[in-house]
C-alpha cells in the first residue's frame, strides 16, 4: 500500500462558502479565534484585509499575518505590488468620491492537511471609471500556516473592477 492510500481525502482539500456574510471588521476587531475551524479563520482574515479596500483602518494585529514576501498581482498593473504598495493603491482609489467597494462573498479552500488555504472573494466596485459604473471582480488570496500562525503570502485580483487610469506609472 502506498502512502497515498493512507491519506484522508477530506484532509487534503475542503471548500466552504461563508455562513457569515454579514461579518463586519473594524480597527478594534480581535484577532481570529484559533479554536474555530480553519475555514472560518481564513474567512475572518480575508475580510480583515478587505478593510483596506474600503479605505478604513485595519486592526493592528493584521500586520503580523502579512508575509514579508507578500505580493499582489492585478490584471492591469504590470508589476507585482508589495503590501504597502497595495495599501497605497487602495488609498488612491478612494480619492474618487464616487468609488466604493463591497465584499459580496468569500469562499475558502483549505488544502495540504490544513497548512495552506485560498480565499476566493467576490467584490463589487462602484464609481470607476465613472459615477454610474458597477463592476464585479474576483480576488484570490493565498494563505500559509507557518510557526502556528496564518500568513497572507499572495493576492491576485482580476476582472473588470480596476481600470487603466490607476496603473500608477508602472
Amino acid at each position: 500500500m502506498s502512502h497515498a492510500d493512507h491519506l484522508d481525502p477530506s484532509a487534503l482539500s475542503t471548500t466552504e462558502t461563508s455562513p457569515h456574510p454579514d461579518i463586519c471588521i473594524t480597527a478594534s476587531s480581535p484577532p481570529p479565534d484559533e479554536s474555530q475551524p480553519i475555514q472560518y479563520q481564513i474567512e475572518y482574515l480575508a475580510r480583515t484585509t478587505f478593510v483596506l479596500v474600503r479605505n478604513e483602518d485595519a486592526p493592528p494585529w493584521l500586520e503580523d499575518h502579512i508575509s514579508e514576501h507578500f505580493k499582489a498581482e492585478f490584471d492591469n498593473i504590470s508589476q507585482p505590488q508589495t503590501w504597502q504598495q497595495q495599501k497605497d493603491l487602495f488609498r488612491k482609489f478612494h480619492q474618487d468620491p464616487n468609488y466604493s467597494a463591497n465584499l459580496l462573498s468569500v469562499s475558502v479552500n483549505v488544502r495540504e492537511h490544513g497548512t495552506h488555504a485560498d480565499a476566493y472573494m467576490l467584490i463589487e466596485t462602484v464609481g470607476r471609471p465613472g459615477p454610474d459604473i458597477r463592476r464585479q471582480n474576483m480576488a484570490v488570496q493565498k494563505w500559509w500556516r507557518r510557526d502556528g500562525k496564518w500568513h497572507h503570502i499572495h493576492t491576485m485580483r482580476g476582472g473588470s473592477g480596476l481600470d487603466d487610469s490607476l496603473n500608477m506609472g508602472q
